[in-house]
């Protein structure tokens, strides 16, 4: 097997480890995450003529069934959906955070939308999310099926920059290259740092 084969194929097991299957766990996300959340700075990237004109739904409608559902991250331990820690108050508590992982679309936002304009449930499947971090990798590694605008790279990156600075305490100088190697394996090093906000 070769070592690109060997690699997809990790990948996939990878993913596959942290799709939740469980029927009974299924059942109390549903009834936990009414509706899945995409976050203030990504609606402001939403492709607006695939939302109008309902091309998703409307695909589907003509190939008869949705292939692909709409991937969202289940991470019960989100700091932004906890309004108490340790019986005190959290400081963090925002289910409107721009960092907020917890019933966040990973992948499949234009879908969903198209799907809630038409009065259609799309199906979803559910993931193990760790941290934020975690849901920025696997977006942005979902992301390659498609060519996500530049507008949609500059907000996901300055969001990152910006995690990584307020929430993690990097040192701002490190953070730069920190991400490009992160991300690396998504798109060219040259790409990232053009993404990259300058403060």
């Amino acid at each position: 097997m070769s070592q690109e084969s060997t690699t997809e194929t990790s990948q996939k097991t990878a993913l596959n480890s942290i799709k939740i299957v469980d029927p009974e766990l299924i059942k109390k996300i549903d009834a936990e995450i009414i509706e899945p959340f995409i976050s203030k700075s990504e609606q402001g990237t939403m492709d607006e003529d695939v939302i109008e004109e309902g091309r998703y739904t409307k695909s589907a409608e003509e190939i008869g069934g949705q292939y692909i559902p709409i991937a969202v991250a289940y991470c019960p331990t989100d700091p932004t959906m906890q309004k108490k820690l340790d019986g005190k108050d959290n400081p963090n508590y925002n289910p409107d955070s721009y960092y907020r992982v917890h019933g966040r679309i990973i992948d499949g936002r234009h879908r969903y939308l198209n799907a809630k304009g038409s009065g259609i449930k799309w199906g979803i499947t559910y993931y193990n999310i760790k941290d934020f971090d975690h849901y920025a990798k696997l977006r942005k590694h979902l992301d390659q099926k498609k060519s996500p605008s530049k507008r949609e790279n500059e907000v996901f990156f300055a969001d990152v920059c910006k995690h990584k600075f307020e929430v993690l305490g990097l040192p701002i100088e490190d953070i730069c290259k920190i991400v490009v190697e992160e991300y690396a394996n998504t798109m060219s090093r040259p790409a990232i740092r053009s993404y990259i906000p300058s403060q």
